[in-house]
């Protein structure tokens, strides 16, 4: 049983990375100007699957309203960003 749960977190680990990597590729695509809204939306989206791979596969959260709660946590500081990074376009 033990080795079962250690290949499901070497596999949610290998996902972390690839998630991690793709997210940099995004953002060193455009290293000398402005990030599209796209790109920086992808990345956002990114980073929410990212916490909840942690928050399932890591932390061990299977309770479903606990699992949203602190998904939803994720996705606040994700559009909090996405706001931020929009701010200066909007409010030209």
């Amino acid at each position: 049983m033990r080795k079962q749960a250690d290949h499901w977190l070497f596999g949610a680990a290998l996902w972390l990375l690839l998630l991690a990597i793709i997210a940099s590729l995004v953002i060193v695509q455009w290293r000398h100007s402005a990030l599209p809204v796209a790109a920086i939306a992808a990345v956002l989206g990114l980073t929410i699957l990212k916490g909840r791979i942690v928050i399932k596969h890591y932390m061990g959260l299977r309770n479903p309203a606990l699992t949203l709660a602190l998904t939803s946590w994720v996705g606040l500081f994700a559009l909090v960003a996405l706001a931020k990074a929009l701010a200066p376009v909007l409010f030209h």
